[in-house]
């Protein structure tokens, strides 16, 4: 969906509004699909305590990552209007990774313990779409050529597909007694 994002703003190049209605909407729908799906997975076989505890953590390292990518120069690395600083695409494809990683992994781990809930496999590809749009918008004004672009979302997506090969390895109970073992 990132690079279907991407092909949707340099072919059709939606207008901010669109952009923002889309981003809205793959937000909600990744929300939900974590409330729904992941925090009743995990309130089965951990307490409120730990659940709660993890959601924040999870949380705070995103807000700290974002911190320091706007520090390090990537303030405008998603400003649709074309106002890139130099290591904007550095800090998309960091922050995508950063998002991708989690996601993957656990998309990975689900498979192998029953199968991918549906829920949670549409919020991920949804949330996907607003974020291959935000990011390449500006980067389009910003004079990035279509290849260019998806060359990084290529990347982004390499990466992902070894979260999620991670995830379906240490689903693997033979493995989680190895690694502990150790």
């Amino acid at each position: 969906m990132l690079l279907i994002g991407a092909m949707t703003v340099y072919l059709a190049r939606p207008g901010p509004r669109l952009n923002a209605v889309i981003m809205a909407v793959g937000a909600g729908l990744l929300f939900g699909s974590v409330a729904y799906d992941l925090v009743e997975d995990a309130l089965q076989s951990s307490s409120l305590l730990v659940v709660s505890a993890s959601s924040f953590l999870g949380s705070a390292t995103f807000v700290i990552g974002d911190l320091l990518l706007d520090r390090l120069g990537a303030v405008h690395r998603k400003n649709p209007h074309g106002k890139q600083v130099d290591g904007s695409a550095k800090a998309i494809v960091m922050g995508s990774v950063l998002d991708g990683i989690p996601e993957s992994f656990v998309l990975g781990l689900s498979v192998l313990q029953g199968g991918t809930s549906l829920p949670l496999l549409v919020g991920v590809a949804m949330s996907n779409l607003p974020e291959g749009m935000a990011s390449s918008s500006g980067l389009r004004v910003a004079g990035w050529s279509m290849a260019r672009v998806a060359l990084m979302w290529t990347l982004v997506i390499i990466i992902s597909a070894f979260a999620a090969a991670a995830g379906l390895r240490c689903a693997r109970p033979k493995y989680w007694y190895r690694a502990l073992k150790y």
